[in-house]
C-alpha cells in the first residue's frame, strides 16, 4: 500500500475515533464535525480529549523509521471514555500503523475492555484466513477486513495479570484471545437477568 493511501486510512480512522477532524490553528486544538462546526478540544468529551494525544502520536509513527527495530510503544487503556465503535477504530488504527512500518514497533497495550480484545480477535481471525484463503475468497475478505488491518497470530501475545503473575490468554487451539478471561462478568449478569425474568 502506498504511503498516501496509508495516511488516508489513518486520517479516516482518527476522524471516526474522534467523531471529527482534528484542526490545529493558532496554537489551539479543535475538532471539526461534518457540518463544519468547530469545538475547542477543551469543550469536547473526555474520550475525545484522551484519544487526541494518542492519535497525534500514532499519526507520526508510520513515517518515523528508526535505525533499529527495538522501539516499544506503551499505550495504557486506549479505550478510556470511548464508545465501543471508537474502541474498535483505535485498535484498527494501531494495527494499521503496526502493519505500515517496515521495522514494526512493539506495542504494549493494557486494557480492561472486552471490545478491545474482540476487535483484536477479529483482526487475528482475518489474518488467519488470509494465510489459508484461496483466490476466490480474497476479494470478499478484503471488503470485510483489508489486509493492512489483518494481524498475524505470531505477532501477538496477550496476558492477564492474576495474583501478581502473567497468565497467557491466547487459546492454543485457535490462536485467538480468550476474551472471557476479562469479560466473565457478562455471563454472570446474563445468568442473574435470567433468574430475574423467571420471577417476573
Amino acid at each position: 500500500m502506498r504511503k498516501e493511501d496509508i495516511q488516508n486510512e489513518i486520517d479516516s480512522l482518527i476522524e471516526k475515533t474522534l467523531c471529527g477532524k482534528h484542526i490545529y490553528e493558532k496554537g489551539k486544538d479543535f475538532l471539526e464535525v461534518v457540518d463544519g462546526r468547530r469545538t475547542s478540544i477543551t469543550y469536547s468529551s473526555s474520550g475525545q480529549q484522551e484519544a487526541l494525544p494518542l492519535t497525534i502520536m500514532l499519526t507520526a509513527l508510520p513515517f518515523f523509521e528508526s535505525r533499529d527495530s527495538g522501539q516499544t510503544v506503551y499505550i495504557e487503556e486506549p479505550e478510556a471514555h470511548l464508545f465501543p465503535d471508537a474502541q474498535r477504530n483505535i485498535i484498527e488504527l494501531i494495527i494499521t500503523i503496526f502493519n505500515a512500518r517496515k521495522k514494526q514497533p512493539q506495542f504494549f497495550i493494557t486494557t480492561h475492555s472486552p471490545y478491545v480484545l474482540t476487535s483484536i480477535n477479529n483482526l487475528l481471525q482475518a489474518g488467519q484466513i488470509y494465510e489459508e484463503a484461496n483466490q476466490d475468497v480474497l476479494p470478499q475478505l478484503e471488503k470485510i477486513v483489508p489486509r493492512y488491518k489483518a494481524l498475524n497470530t505470531a505477532d501477538l501475545s496477550a496476558y492477564l495479570l492474576e495474583n501478581g503473575r502473567g497468565k497467557s490468554i491466547i487459546c492454543p487451539d485457535t490462536g485467538l484471545i480468550d476474551a472471557k478471561a476479562i469479560d466473565s462478568v457478562s455471563d454472570d449478569l446474563a445468568i442473574q437477568f435470567d433468574k430475574l425474568l423467571d420471577l417476573a
